[in-house]
């Protein structure tokens, strides 16, 4: 399994955790409630392909890279939900003490790593039972979060970066995420449906499926597509005259291209921006002048992820996204 996918379960997980807290606003939709099922079936059968446990990755066959990418992702979902409590608890200096971000359980010595990933469970192990549930983070989570820190503790390093029991699991893989991310989809269009009903539900679903905006002129997403996947952003966000700033952080091309039919793959005008580049382009010029309300972008890489970070900005705020990619945001 590449670091990619183990980011995207890990996606899963924090909107699986958002639905089980709000389990009353969508058990009785029995839509919602199949395709919650069906989404945990194909992440059952990533996770035995796999070879991983759902509930912890010790004694799997996982290089120390990706038990660190484990530990980092669960221990930033537990500190982003310890910073939400003790800035309503006012709190000052205990979130100073753990006011930290995913770079800084990624990057670094191991060493430190590990402290700082301690030092976030520690805090949330010392709370009361129950205490950060209306912040997205179960007693279970937490438990979890100290078993995977102790195994990326205990790892030894390899070089292989890729899990894969027998070459016919590793083919599967891609094919078992594309199906996950459709039936994901699938959800997100049924949550749609509750959005006039109960928009504070909808838009913690929005906000736990990972979407940043970054102000009223700038939208971005980081987008990470496994093998022959696409997904379509900013729907009717797009106009005339917008710029699309785009870093490609692969080492693989992407192709991009303007559609009105986001949920089908139809390759047209398209704009490939080759691996570990930088490309701005203007909408729609830059697409042959042929205008969709969605960006389509699609990995036609058969073996290899594809990471990319899009900025959609007015024409008068081009410079300050050029600004963004430079720092690599």
């Amino acid at each position: 399994m590449t670091d990619r996918q183990f980011n995207y379960l890990a996606m899963r997980g924090v909107v699986k955790a958002y639905m089980a807290k709000n389990s009353g606003k969508w058990s009785t939709k029995l839509k919602i409630v199949a395709a919650m099922a069906l989404q945990q079936e194909v992440e059952d059968k990533i996770l035995v392909t796999a070879g991983i446990q759902s509930t912890s990755a010790k004694g799997a066959t996982i290089s120390e890279k990706e038990l660190g990418q484990i530990a980092a992702s669960k221990t930033e979902h537990v500190c982003n939900g310890l910073k939400a409590y003790y800035d309503e608890e006012e709190d000052v200096t205990t979130f100073t003490d753990i006011n930290f971000t995913i770079s800084d359980f990624l990057y670094g010595r191991k060493k430190e790593l590990i402290e700082r990933m301690n030092k976030v469970w520690g805090k949330a192990d010392g709370l009361d039972d129950d205490t950060l549930e209306d912040f997205e983070v179960t007693d279970a989570q937490i438990d979890e979060l100290k078993v995977v820190i102790d195994t990326y503790n205990d790892a030894v390093p390899v070089h292989d970066t890729i899990v894969a029991a027998t070459s016919a699991a590793t083919e599967e893989l891609p094919g078992l995420f594309t199906l996950l991310r459709k039936y994901m989809r699938k959800l997100d269009l049924l949550m749609g449906t509750l959005k006039a009903g109960e928009p504070t539900f909808y838009d913690g679903y929005i906000n736990a499926r990972g979407i940043k905006d970054l102000g009223k002129t700038q939208i971005a997403e980081e987008v990470t597509l496994i093998a022959m996947e696409y997904r379509a952003l900013f729907g009717e966000k797009l106009k005339m005259g917008y710029w699309l700033t785009v870093r490609n952080k692969s080492n693989f091309p992407a192709t991009l291209y303007l559609s009105d039919y986001p949920d089908v793959l139809n390759v047209e005008d398209e704009v490939i921006v080759e691996g570990n580049t930088d490309l701005k382009l203007r909408v729609p010029a830059d697409f042959n002048n042929i205008f969709g309300h969605w960006l389509m972008v699609y990995n036609a890489n058969k073996l290899d992820d594809v990471m990319l970070t899009i900025i959609l900005s007015k024409e008068k705020s081009q410079s300050s996204a050029d600004e963004l990619v430079k720092k690599g945001k």
